[in-house]
């Protein structure tokens, strides 16, 4: 009984491992849910086709070019399916995810490898070109010009990006719309990754027509949830109660940056999003989330599941300056046991 009454009063842990933005307001999101909360006793909507609708006119598309999933793993396997056995080369780092998805459709995988710029991708042989902009682990962004020359550059390729943390960046992104007339261009999001609701899974697929109406057979019927498909019409229909301060936070991840730099035995690596990764030159990464977690309440991102990255590499989110000062000076204090 003590045990169990322990366990209730632990503070959650600090995350440092998740990109969601932990900002997010939802005060009057779960209200609206709880005042809607007798649809749980009605089926969903087979395909979501409202909150499709109003995808497509947010980003002036056709409804058949939306694909609404049960989040981004879900999107990911649908989209393989339809290109079984296809030749599929992935731009690294990469969540290993991605890859399962693609191998249980019996895909052939590449790997890009390290790159500094688009044209090292070599597309000999390659039917599938799979991308995040910007990139999900490492948080690097290529600019939207150049990742459209190469897609209209290569008409039998078909890429695929996710554009999940597109709203994390200052620069230019890929929008829905970029898709326009192309029919070698496929994208997919993560609707609630970005506004801290992770436990929705709830995501998209913007895809040509043609291709779209072959994915959403892949897609199981009644497979979003009334409350998932209300939450995403709410946040598309309000779109300014979920603004996420991103100037203030990326001059808080700046300055994260500059002070874990500042320990000699960590190099951190340059990003364009508030989430970054940190190579360790002592120990490895999951020695190192061993540590913060039993003795810090503290969680960060491991590289276990990540293809193109060494154990030797962790992936941190900014958080808050007081949070983050309590990261920095618990790496310190580890890096500090193993140097002795």
């Amino acid at each position: 009984m003590r045990t169990t009454a322990a366990r209730l009063e632990q503070k959650q842990p600090m995350d440092f491992g998740t990109n969601v933005w932990y900002g997010a307001t939802l005060d009057k999101l779960k209200s609206h849910l709880i005042e809607q909360i007798d649809i749980i006793s009605s089926y969903p909507e087979r395909d979501a086709k409202s909150l499709r609708r109003l995808l497509a006119r947010r980003y002036e598309l056709k409804d058949g070019n939306l694909i609404i999933t049960a989040g981004t793993f879900t999107a990911v396997n649908v989209i393989a399916r339809i290109f079984d056995r296809k030749k599929s080369l992935f731009v690294t780092p990469c969540g290993g995810k991605l890859i399962e998805g693609c191998e249980a459709s019996n895909h052939e995988i590449v790997l890009s490898g390290e790159i500094n710029s688009l044209s090292e991708l070599d597309f000999t042989g390659i039917d599938l070109c799979w991308m995040a902009n910007p990139n999900t682990v490492s948080g690097k962004q290529y600019r939207r010009k150049d990742i459209l020359d190469m897609v209209d550059s290569h008409p039998n390729v078909t890429f695929i990006f996710n554009i999940t943390y597109g709203n994390y960046v200052l620069d230019d992104p890929l929008k829905p719309s970029d898709m326009g007339k192309r029919s070698n261009m496929i994208m997919f999001s993560s609707v609630s990754k970005s506004y801290n609701l992770p436990g929705l899974r709830l995501a998209y697929i913007v895809a040509p027509e043609g291709i779209g109406k072959v994915l959403q057979k892949q897609v199981a019927s009644y497979s979003i949830s009334t409350i998932a498909q209300e939450a995403g019409k709410y946040i598309f229909v309000h779109p300014a109660q979920f603004v996420i301060p991103l100037r203030k936070w990326l001059r808080n991840a700046e300055e994260f940056r500059s002070t874990l730099a500042a320990i000699p035995e960590i190099e951190v690596l340059p990003s364009n999003t508030p989430y970054f990764l940190i190579k360790l030159n002592v120990g490895d990464g999951r020695e190192l989330a061993r540590f913060l977690a039993e003795h810090r309440n503290i969680n960060i991102r491991t590289t276990d599941d990540v293809c193109g990255l060494s154990n030797q590499f962790i992936g941190v989110s900014t958080r808050s300056s007081e949070e983050n000062s309590l990261l920095v000076a618990a790496i310190n204090e580890w890096i500090a046991s193993k140097v002795k």
